[in-house]
Protein backbone atom coordinates (compact mmCIF):
# COMPACT_ATOMS: atom_id res chain seq x y z
CA UNK A 1 0.00 0.00 0.00
CA UNK A 2 1.16 3.36 -0.41
CA UNK A 3 2.23 6.38 2.14
CA UNK A 4 0.39 9.38 2.30
CA UNK A 5 1.43 12.96 2.21
CA UNK A 6 -0.49 15.18 4.16
CA UNK A 7 0.57 19.16 3.84
CA UNK A 8 -0.52 20.60 7.37
CA UNK A 9 2.26 23.58 7.31
CA UNK A 10 -0.44 26.64 6.60
CA UNK A 11 -1.13 29.22 8.61
CA UNK A 12 -4.78 29.90 7.28
CA UNK A 13 -4.36 33.76 6.80
CA UNK A 14 -8.35 33.78 5.50
CA UNK A 15 -9.38 32.29 8.82
CA UNK A 16 -7.69 35.20 11.54
CA UNK A 17 -8.76 35.48 14.13
CA UNK A 18 -9.19 31.77 14.76
CA UNK A 19 -5.81 30.50 13.43
CA UNK A 20 -4.36 33.46 15.78
CA UNK A 21 -2.99 30.70 18.04
CA UNK A 22 -3.38 27.30 16.32
CA UNK A 23 -2.54 25.94 12.84
CA UNK A 24 -5.65 25.51 10.95
CA UNK A 25 -5.83 21.86 10.02
CA UNK A 26 -5.91 22.18 13.85
CA UNK A 27 -9.48 23.99 14.13
CA UNK A 28 -12.05 21.93 15.66
CA UNK A 29 -14.71 19.85 13.77
CA UNK A 30 -17.33 17.79 15.41
CA UNK A 31 -14.99 17.50 18.66
CA UNK A 32 -11.97 16.90 17.17
CA UNK A 33 -9.49 18.53 14.92
CA UNK A 34 -9.58 19.18 11.15
CA UNK A 35 -6.44 17.22 10.63
CA UNK A 36 -7.57 13.99 12.78
CA UNK A 37 -10.90 13.37 10.68
CA UNK A 38 -8.82 13.48 7.85
CA UNK A 39 -5.83 11.33 9.13
CA UNK A 40 -8.70 8.51 10.47
CA UNK A 41 -10.22 8.80 7.12
CA UNK A 42 -6.28 7.59 5.14
CA UNK A 43 -6.50 5.08 8.28
CA UNK A 44 -9.86 3.59 7.06
CA UNK A 45 -8.56 3.56 3.44
CA UNK A 46 -5.83 0.96 4.47
CA UNK A 47 -3.06 3.61 4.40
CA UNK A 48 -0.75 3.12 7.64
CA UNK A 49 2.26 5.33 7.07
CA UNK A 50 1.87 9.26 6.86
CA UNK A 51 4.75 11.82 6.30
CA UNK A 52 3.10 15.13 8.16
CA UNK A 53 4.21 18.27 6.63
CA UNK A 54 4.06 21.19 9.54
CA UNK A 55 5.33 24.71 9.63
CA UNK A 56 2.77 27.39 11.31
CA UNK A 57 2.95 26.37 15.16
CA UNK A 58 3.90 23.04 14.50
CA UNK A 59 4.60 22.20 17.78
CA UNK A 60 0.60 21.92 18.30
CA UNK A 61 0.78 19.26 15.27
CA UNK A 62 3.28 17.42 16.82
CA UNK A 63 2.32 16.95 20.58
CA UNK A 64 -1.28 16.00 19.73
CA UNK A 65 -0.52 13.55 17.26
CA UNK A 66 2.90 12.19 18.37
CA UNK A 67 3.67 9.07 16.17
CA UNK A 68 0.35 8.15 15.49
CA UNK A 69 -0.07 5.43 17.15
CA UNK A 70 -2.65 6.77 19.24
CA UNK A 71 -4.83 6.69 15.50
CA UNK A 72 -3.34 3.61 13.90
CA UNK A 73 -0.52 5.02 12.03
CA UNK A 74 3.36 5.42 11.63
CA UNK A 75 3.67 9.46 11.47
CA UNK A 76 7.02 10.86 10.44
CA UNK A 77 7.36 15.03 9.90
CA UNK A 78 8.95 17.15 7.54
CA UNK A 79 9.14 20.87 8.17
CA UNK A 80 8.21 23.80 5.83
CA UNK A 81 9.69 27.29 7.62
CA UNK A 82 9.10 29.77 5.53
CA UNK A 83 5.87 28.78 3.61
CA UNK A 84 6.86 28.87 -0.51
CA UNK A 85 4.31 26.94 -1.82
CA UNK A 86 2.31 23.50 -2.23
CA UNK A 87 5.47 22.71 -4.63
CA UNK A 88 8.67 23.57 -2.27
CA UNK A 89 6.26 21.38 0.55
CA UNK A 90 6.57 18.49 -1.41
CA UNK A 91 10.37 18.99 -1.50
CA UNK A 92 10.56 18.80 2.13
CA UNK A 93 8.99 15.57 2.23
CA UNK A 94 10.27 13.72 -0.74
CA UNK A 95 13.16 12.57 1.77
CA UNK A 96 10.66 10.27 3.19
CA UNK A 97 8.64 9.48 0.01
CA UNK A 98 10.50 6.16 -1.44
CA UNK A 99 7.12 5.08 -4.09
CA UNK A 100 4.08 5.99 -5.37
CA UNK A 101 2.40 8.20 -2.60
CA UNK A 102 -1.44 9.61 -1.55
CA UNK A 103 -1.30 13.09 -1.21
CA UNK A 104 -3.75 15.60 0.27
CA UNK A 105 -4.26 18.91 1.50
CA UNK A 106 -4.61 19.27 5.23
CA UNK A 107 -7.11 21.59 5.45
CA UNK A 108 -9.66 19.08 3.59
CA UNK A 109 -13.03 17.71 5.30
CA UNK A 110 -13.41 14.65 3.18
CA UNK A 111 -15.37 10.95 3.83
CA UNK A 112 -13.35 8.14 3.33
CA UNK A 113 -15.35 7.34 0.04
CA UNK A 114 -13.65 10.25 -1.64
CA UNK A 115 -9.78 8.96 -0.87
CA UNK A 116 -10.91 4.92 -2.16
CA UNK A 117 -11.52 6.89 -5.43
CA UNK A 118 -8.64 8.29 -6.01
CA UNK A 119 -6.79 4.71 -4.85
CA UNK A 120 -9.09 2.53 -6.98
CA UNK A 121 -7.91 5.29 -9.94
CA UNK A 122 -4.98 4.65 -9.62
CA UNK A 123 -4.62 0.53 -8.95
CA UNK A 124 -6.75 0.08 -11.76
CA UNK A 125 -4.70 2.18 -14.23
CA UNK A 126 -1.21 2.96 -12.47
CA UNK A 127 -1.26 6.41 -13.57
CA UNK A 128 -1.24 9.37 -11.73
CA UNK A 129 -4.32 10.93 -10.49
CA UNK A 130 -5.81 14.46 -9.85
CA UNK A 131 -9.14 14.13 -8.25
CA UNK A 132 -11.31 17.33 -8.73
CA UNK A 133 -14.93 18.66 -7.49
CA UNK A 134 -17.64 20.50 -9.28
CA UNK A 135 -18.50 23.35 -7.78
CA UNK A 136 -20.64 26.87 -9.01
CA UNK A 137 -17.71 29.24 -8.73
CA UNK A 138 -14.32 28.41 -9.24
CA UNK A 139 -13.24 31.45 -8.96
CA UNK A 140 -10.97 30.99 -5.71
CA UNK A 141 -9.76 27.21 -6.83
CA UNK A 142 -8.17 26.00 -9.94
CA UNK A 143 -10.42 25.42 -12.61
CA UNK A 144 -9.39 21.83 -14.44
CA UNK A 145 -9.37 21.53 -17.80
CA UNK A 146 -9.63 17.92 -19.18
CA UNK A 147 -10.14 15.95 -22.71
CA UNK A 148 -12.82 13.53 -23.39
CA UNK A 149 -11.51 10.80 -21.86
CA UNK A 150 -10.85 12.01 -18.37
CA UNK A 151 -6.86 12.77 -18.77
CA UNK A 152 -5.75 16.52 -17.59
CA UNK A 153 -4.73 19.11 -20.29
CA UNK A 154 -4.41 22.13 -17.80
CA UNK A 155 -5.19 24.31 -14.29
CA UNK A 156 -5.81 27.70 -14.37
CA UNK A 157 -5.54 29.09 -11.08
CA UNK A 158 -8.24 31.31 -9.78
CA UNK A 159 -9.91 32.37 -12.98
CA UNK A 160 -11.19 36.87 -12.77
CA UNK A 161 -14.71 35.98 -14.05
CA UNK A 162 -17.32 33.30 -12.36
CA UNK A 163 -17.63 30.08 -14.15
CA UNK A 164 -19.21 26.72 -13.13
CA UNK A 165 -16.88 23.55 -13.75
CA UNK A 166 -14.47 20.77 -12.15
CA UNK A 167 -12.09 22.00 -9.63
CA UNK A 168 -8.71 21.26 -8.10
CA UNK A 169 -9.88 18.78 -4.75
CA UNK A 170 -6.79 18.86 -3.28
CA UNK A 171 -6.12 15.16 -3.49
CA UNK A 172 -3.78 13.79 -5.57
CA UNK A 173 -1.96 10.34 -6.55
CA UNK A 174 1.50 11.10 -7.76
CA UNK A 175 4.06 8.91 -9.00
CA UNK A 176 7.86 8.43 -7.24
CA UNK A 177 9.25 9.79 -10.25
CA UNK A 178 7.28 13.32 -10.11
CA UNK A 179 9.36 14.58 -7.33
CA UNK A 180 11.83 15.72 -10.22
CA UNK A 181 8.98 18.07 -11.60
CA UNK A 182 8.08 19.39 -8.27
CA UNK A 183 11.90 20.21 -7.32
CA UNK A 184 12.42 21.82 -10.97
CA UNK A 185 9.71 24.35 -11.31
CA UNK A 186 10.17 27.91 -11.33
CA UNK A 187 8.32 30.52 -8.70
CA UNK A 188 5.21 31.68 -10.15
CA UNK A 189 4.50 35.55 -10.10
CA UNK A 190 3.38 35.77 -6.67
CA UNK A 191 7.18 34.01 -5.45
CA UNK A 192 5.29 30.74 -4.62
CA UNK A 193 6.73 26.89 -6.06
CA UNK A 194 3.34 25.91 -7.45
CA UNK A 195 2.33 21.97 -6.80
CA UNK A 196 -0.19 22.47 -10.01
CA UNK A 197 2.63 24.29 -11.95
CA UNK A 198 4.40 21.07 -11.83
CA UNK A 199 1.84 18.73 -13.10
CA UNK A 200 1.34 20.59 -15.67
CA UNK A 201 4.75 20.41 -16.69
CA UNK A 202 4.40 16.95 -16.37
CA UNK A 203 1.65 17.03 -18.61
CA UNK A 204 3.33 19.08 -21.49
CA UNK A 205 5.77 16.43 -21.49
CA UNK A 206 3.64 13.91 -22.92
CA UNK A 207 2.80 11.97 -19.18
CA UNK A 208 -1.11 11.74 -18.32
CA UNK A 209 -3.05 12.46 -14.90
CA UNK A 210 -6.29 11.22 -15.08
CA UNK A 211 -8.88 13.48 -13.66
CA UNK A 212 -11.45 12.18 -11.23
CA UNK A 213 -14.52 13.34 -10.16
CA UNK A 214 -15.22 13.39 -6.49
CA UNK A 215 -18.90 14.21 -4.82
CA UNK A 216 -19.14 17.91 -3.69
CA UNK A 217 -21.44 16.77 -0.65
CA UNK A 218 -17.91 15.07 0.68
CA UNK A 219 -15.66 17.42 0.56
CA UNK A 220 -15.24 20.47 2.22
CA UNK A 221 -12.13 23.16 1.87
CA UNK A 222 -11.65 24.96 4.79
CA UNK A 223 -10.44 28.26 3.83
CA UNK A 224 -13.07 30.30 5.20
CA UNK A 225 -14.74 30.59 8.30
CA UNK A 226 -18.00 29.40 7.03
CA UNK A 227 -16.31 26.31 5.53
CA UNK A 228 -15.13 25.59 9.07
CA UNK A 229 -18.97 25.72 9.77
CA UNK A 230 -20.23 23.64 6.40
CA UNK A 231 -17.71 20.61 7.62
CA UNK A 232 -18.54 20.77 11.18
CA UNK A 233 -22.12 20.14 9.77
CA UNK A 234 -21.08 17.14 7.73
CA UNK A 235 -18.75 15.80 10.91
CA UNK A 236 -21.74 16.17 13.16
CA UNK A 237 -24.70 14.46 10.40
CA UNK A 238 -21.75 11.60 10.32
CA UNK A 239 -21.35 10.78 14.07
CA UNK A 240 -23.09 7.82 15.76
CA UNK A 241 -24.93 8.89 19.26
CA UNK A 242 -22.97 8.14 22.68
CA UNK A 243 -23.57 9.43 25.88
CA UNK A 244 -21.39 8.59 28.26
CA UNK A 245 -21.53 11.87 30.60
CA UNK A 246 -23.85 12.60 32.91
CA UNK A 247 -27.37 13.28 31.94
CA UNK A 248 -30.36 14.51 34.36
CA UNK A 249 -33.50 12.25 34.08
CA UNK A 250 -35.12 15.54 33.03
CA UNK A 251 -33.36 16.53 30.53
CA UNK A 252 -34.06 15.78 26.92
CA UNK A 253 -31.51 14.22 24.51
CA UNK A 254 -32.54 12.85 20.71
CA UNK A 255 -30.95 12.27 17.26
CA UNK A 256 -27.39 12.14 16.66
CA UNK A 257 -25.75 13.14 19.67
CA UNK A 258 -22.60 12.26 21.78
CA UNK A 259 -21.63 13.62 25.17
CA UNK A 260 -18.41 12.85 26.52
CA UNK A 261 -17.66 11.67 29.67
CA UNK A 262 -17.08 13.76 32.40
CA UNK A 263 -19.41 15.85 30.98
CA UNK A 264 -22.96 17.24 32.51
CA UNK A 265 -26.44 18.09 31.41
CA UNK A 266 -28.44 19.54 33.68
CA UNK A 267 -32.01 19.13 34.68
CA UNK A 268 -34.95 20.70 32.10
CA UNK A 269 -32.29 20.88 28.79
CA UNK A 270 -33.27 19.57 25.57
CA UNK A 271 -30.30 18.61 22.86
CA UNK A 272 -31.69 18.08 19.47
CA UNK A 273 -28.56 16.12 17.68
CA UNK A 274 -26.76 15.68 15.71
CA UNK A 275 -24.44 17.68 18.82
CA UNK A 276 -21.16 17.05 20.00
CA UNK A 277 -20.55 17.87 24.10
CA UNK A 278 -17.16 17.79 25.15
CA UNK A 279 -15.20 16.06 28.14
CA UNK A 280 -15.79 18.57 31.02
CA UNK A 281 -18.85 20.38 29.68
CA UNK A 282 -21.35 21.86 31.96
CA UNK A 283 -24.91 22.94 30.11
CA UNK A 284 -28.11 23.95 31.16
CA UNK A 285 -29.99 23.97 33.43
CA UNK A 286 -32.97 24.61 30.79
CA UNK A 287 -30.80 25.09 27.80
CA UNK A 288 -30.93 24.78 24.05
CA UNK A 289 -28.75 22.96 22.15
CA UNK A 290 -29.83 22.62 19.04
CA UNK A 291 -28.51 20.79 15.55
CA UNK A 292 -24.81 21.10 14.69
CA UNK A 293 -23.43 22.52 17.54
CA UNK A 294 -20.33 21.23 18.84
CA UNK A 295 -18.77 22.24 22.27
CA UNK A 296 -15.03 21.28 22.66
CA UNK A 297 -14.14 20.39 25.70
CA UNK A 298 -14.69 22.63 29.38
CA UNK A 299 -17.46 25.00 27.65
CA UNK A 300 -19.95 26.13 29.98
CA UNK A 301 -23.53 26.80 28.54
CA UNK A 302 -25.96 28.19 31.28
CA UNK A 303 -29.08 28.58 31.98
CA UNK A 304 -31.35 29.46 29.70
CA UNK A 305 -28.89 30.06 26.97
CA UNK A 306 -29.71 28.37 22.97
CA UNK A 307 -26.83 27.80 20.78
CA UNK A 308 -27.32 26.32 17.05
CA UNK A 309 -25.18 25.00 14.40
CA UNK A 310 -22.11 27.02 16.00
CA UNK A 311 -18.65 25.24 17.27
CA UNK A 312 -17.60 26.61 20.55
CA UNK A 313 -13.80 26.19 21.51
CA UNK A 314 -12.04 24.74 24.49
CA UNK A 315 -13.05 26.58 28.20
CA UNK A 316 -15.53 29.23 26.44
CA UNK A 317 -18.61 30.41 29.26
CA UNK A 318 -22.04 31.45 27.61
CA UNK A 319 -23.54 32.38 30.60
CA UNK A 320 -27.36 32.35 31.03
CA UNK A 321 -29.91 33.89 28.80
CA UNK A 322 -27.37 34.34 25.93
CA UNK A 323 -28.63 33.26 22.09
CA UNK A 324 -25.53 32.47 20.12
CA UNK A 325 -26.15 31.06 16.57
CA UNK A 326 -24.36 29.78 13.20
CA UNK A 327 -21.51 31.36 14.58
CA UNK A 328 -17.60 30.14 15.70
CA UNK A 329 -16.62 31.19 19.48
CA UNK A 330 -13.15 30.97 20.20
CA UNK A 331 -11.36 29.14 22.72
CA UNK A 332 -11.67 30.81 26.31
CA UNK A 333 -14.16 33.88 25.63
CA UNK A 334 -16.77 34.67 28.65
CA UNK A 335 -19.82 36.35 26.88
CA UNK A 336 -21.50 38.45 29.33
CA UNK A 337 -25.44 37.43 30.58
CA UNK A 338 -27.88 38.30 27.98
CA UNK A 339 -25.23 38.35 24.97
CA UNK A 340 -27.44 37.98 21.94
CA UNK A 341 -25.91 37.21 18.23
CA UNK A 342 -27.68 38.20 14.93
CA UNK A 343 -27.35 35.43 12.29
CA UNK A 344 -29.99 37.21 9.84
CA UNK A 345 -30.59 40.12 8.05
CA UNK A 346 -33.31 42.01 7.74
CA UNK A 347 -33.66 41.64 3.88
CA UNK A 348 -32.97 38.37 4.21
CA UNK A 349 -29.54 38.90 1.53
CA UNK A 350 -26.51 36.60 2.55
CA UNK A 351 -24.20 37.68 5.01
CA UNK A 352 -20.29 39.27 4.05
CA UNK A 353 -17.60 38.30 6.36
CA UNK A 354 -14.60 40.21 6.22
CA UNK A 355 -11.78 37.48 4.85
CA UNK A 356 -8.12 38.74 4.91
CA UNK A 357 -9.06 42.03 4.88
CA UNK A 358 -11.65 42.02 2.45
CA UNK A 359 -15.72 41.50 2.62
CA UNK A 360 -16.32 38.22 1.08
CA UNK A 361 -20.10 37.32 0.50
CA UNK A 362 -20.75 33.87 2.71
CA UNK A 363 -23.22 32.53 0.50
CA UNK A 364 -24.93 32.14 3.72
CA UNK A 365 -28.52 33.31 4.79
CA UNK A 366 -27.87 32.36 8.64
CA UNK A 367 -24.05 33.61 10.06
CA UNK A 368 -23.47 35.04 13.14
CA UNK A 369 -20.24 36.02 14.70
CA UNK A 370 -16.86 34.73 14.68
CA UNK A 371 -14.91 35.68 17.99
CA UNK A 372 -11.33 34.95 18.37
CA UNK A 373 -9.49 33.51 21.53
CA UNK A 374 -9.99 35.43 25.18
CA UNK A 375 -12.38 37.77 24.28
CA UNK A 376 -14.81 38.71 27.17
CA UNK A 377 -18.27 40.73 26.98
CA UNK A 378 -20.28 42.49 29.36
CA UNK A 379 -23.94 41.45 29.83
CA UNK A 380 -26.23 42.39 27.56
CA UNK A 381 -24.02 42.66 24.43
CA UNK A 382 -25.81 42.22 20.82
CA UNK A 383 -23.76 41.05 17.47
CA UNK A 384 -24.87 42.62 14.08
CA UNK A 385 -24.84 39.82 11.38
CA UNK A 386 -21.12 38.57 10.15
CA UNK A 387 -19.04 40.64 12.66
CA UNK A 388 -15.37 39.18 13.34
CA UNK A 389 -14.07 40.01 16.99
CA UNK A 390 -10.00 39.79 17.37
CA UNK A 391 -7.97 38.16 19.67
CA UNK A 392 -8.12 39.11 23.95
CA UNK A 393 -10.48 41.96 23.14
CA UNK A 394 -12.61 43.08 25.53
CA UNK A 395 -16.24 44.54 24.74
CA UNK A 396 -18.87 47.02 26.82
CA UNK A 397 -21.96 46.39 28.09
CA UNK A 398 -25.23 46.95 26.78
CA UNK A 399 -23.20 47.58 23.30
CA UNK A 400 -24.32 46.96 19.92
CA UNK A 401 -21.19 45.60 17.61
CA UNK A 402 -21.73 46.31 14.34
CA UNK A 403 -18.71 46.27 12.64
CA UNK A 404 -15.33 44.19 13.32
CA UNK A 405 -13.20 44.95 16.51
CA UNK A 406 -9.58 44.23 16.46
CA UNK A 407 -7.24 42.42 18.42
CA UNK A 408 -6.35 43.21 22.24
CA UNK A 409 -8.64 46.42 22.10
CA UNK A 410 -11.47 47.88 24.69
CA UNK A 411 -14.62 48.74 22.32
CA UNK A 412 -16.99 50.40 23.92
CA UNK A 413 -20.12 53.30 22.53
CA UNK A 414 -19.78 56.78 22.48
CA UNK A 415 -22.33 59.18 21.38
CA UNK A 416 -23.92 55.63 20.12
CA UNK A 417 -20.37 55.85 17.96
CA UNK A 418 -18.41 52.98 18.49
CA UNK A 419 -14.89 53.66 20.33
CA UNK A 420 -12.01 51.61 20.86
CA UNK A 421 -9.27 51.78 23.56
CA UNK A 422 -6.13 50.22 25.44
CA UNK A 423 -6.78 47.94 27.49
Amino acid sequence: MVIAVVFAAGEGKRLRPLTRNRPKAMLPVGGKPLLQHLLEAIHLCGIRRVVLLVGHKKEMVESYFGDGERIGLEIAYAVQEPPLGTADALRKASALVDDDFLLVYGDLWVERGVIEKVLNEWQASGEMVLSAVRVSDARQYGLVKADQDGYLLDIEEKPTSPQPGLVNAGIYLLHKEFLRYAGEVPPSPRGEYELTQAICQYVSQGERVKVVEVGAESWVDVGRPWDLLRANELALGKQQPRVEGEVSPSASVEGGVVVEEGAKVLPGTFIQGPVYVGRGCVVGPNAYLRPHTSLCEDVRVGASCEVKNSIVMRGTHIPHLSYVGDSIIGEGCNLGAGTIVANLRLDDASVKVAVDGKRMDSGRRKFGVVIGDYVKTGIGVSFMPGVVVGCNSWIAAHTLVDRDIPEGVFAYRQVGVLEFAEK
